[in-house]
């Protein structure tokens, strides 16, 4: 993998509005990214004008998961005079692709939307693990998981304690663990956020050294 790439790893809660948009844009400049990773867009149908509306023009390929109506969305989108993305793999949650820059070893990223309801997110993190299985080599996963592994993850005061001891939750929360174990995870903090990021990245237990990610919530 290559530690001097950067990448943004953003839910941005819609592309709709251009006030919107126009914000995302002059956040982006400011970051020298080459890969951006947006989650729910609410868009289903994503128009190349949007996109350059949204990223400006050196962001100039992109590949994307539709929303369910208004609901999730996600954006891939890459500056192809510094990386290409090829092989894209769509499946519920995720988009999933490989990574190339010139001389270097290719590697995968999968960007996620996690759903919302209990029960589904069981399923959810079974399609990861097979996700993980197509994609041979480094991995990077990264995205918005609507998933907590402890009270103290969560971005708000706004806890339902009863939903984490009952036993859909509780599994989850169990698989969780297992999945990021296993992955190799790694929790971020932004300095100037008091709580961890409820974005997780993982890489693949056998890669060695650190993955430096921008993100902003």
């Amino acid at each position: 993998m290559y530690h001097g790439l950067k990448i943004v790893v953003w839910n941005v809660r819609g592309l709709n509005a251009r006030a919107r948009r126009h914000a995302i844009r002059t956040l982006l400049d400011t970051t020298g990214a080459s890969i951006v990773c947006l989650q729910e867009t609410k868009i289903e149908l994503l128009c190349s004008s949007i996109v350059l509306d949204t990223l400006g023009s050196e962001f100039d390929d992109y590949t994307y998961l539709p929303a369910q109506g208004t609901r999730g969305g996600i954006l891939l989108a890459w500056k192809s005079r510094v990386v290409s993305i090829s092989d894209p793999l769509f499946t519920n949650n995720a988009i999933s692709a490989r990574v190339a820059m010139a001389g270097g070893t290719p590697w995968w990223i999968a960007v996620v939307y996690g759903p919302q309801d209990d029960v589904a997110k069981v399923a959810f993190l079974e399609e990861l693990r097979e996700i993980r299985a197509d994609c041979h080599g480094p991995w990077m996963l990264c995205g918005d998981f609507n998933l907590i592994l402890r009270p103290e993850d969560k971005n708000t005061d706004n806890l339902n304690r009863r939903m984490m001891v009952n036993s859909a939750a509780s599994s989850t929360t169990s698989l969780s663990r297992r999945f990021i174990s296993t992955g190799g995870a790694i929790r971020g903090r932004m300095s100037s956020h008091p709580r961890p990021w409820y974005i997780l990245i993982a890489c693949s237990a056998r890669q060695t050294g650190r993955t430096d990610t921008a993100s902003a919530t």
